[in-house]
């Protein structure tokens, strides 16, 4: 009886070896996938901030290009004026040597002048548009970052919350 007895613990030994250690891996495992989820969670914070700090970098960068551009644009206006009121000079003067009838040499000097004026002008009037394009394109950057921003706080707060109603539910 007592080696029957003894055979029957040999013959289960293993299997109840097994169970026991079947339940403490799987304890072992979940413990293992909460701290993966923990770890994952903090890794997505993290990589939130850096978003967080790289598109207000990139936000105040197109903020400092914006207030160039304007402060470009301001110049350019100023001197499409100047160029304005050189032209109208430049067609006073043609008209008054016309009426004075003077010379042709001095006519076509004048003439070229006011045909130079207006180039001038052009091209003032064309970086003033190209400026004001770039005024236009970097405000609307701005407020996409903005937005971008926004969400990602708003996001960051949510995942705050989560991990924080995960922590009350554990207790």
């Amino acid at each position: 009886m007592k080696t029957g007895i003894l055979l029957l613990l040999f013959i289960l030994a293993p299997f109840l070896a097994t169970a026991q250690f079947s339940s403490a891996q799987r304890q072992m495992n979940m413990s293992n996938n909460m701290v993966r989820q923990q770890n994952q969670m903090s890794l997505q914070i993290q990589r939130q901030q850096r978003d967080l700090a790289s598109y207000s970098a990139i936000q105040a960068s197109n903020e400092n290009k914006l207030a160039k551009e304007e402060k470009q644009n301001k110049k350019f206006n100023q001197k499409s004026e100047q160029k304005e009121i050189a032209l109208n000079t430049e067609k006073t003067r043609l008209n008054n040597l016309k009426n004075s009838k003077s010379t042709i040499k001095n006519i076509a000097k004048a003439e070229k002048k006011v045909t130079k004026a207006a180039v001038d002008l052009d091209k003032i009037n064309e970086k003033i548009e190209t400026s004001n394009s770039n005024i236009a394109n970097y405000k609307k950057t701005i407020s996409e970052s903005e937005q971008k921003m926004n969400a990602l706080k708003a996001d960051k707060a949510e995942k705050k919350r989560l991990k924080k109603e995960k922590k009350e539910a554990k207790n």
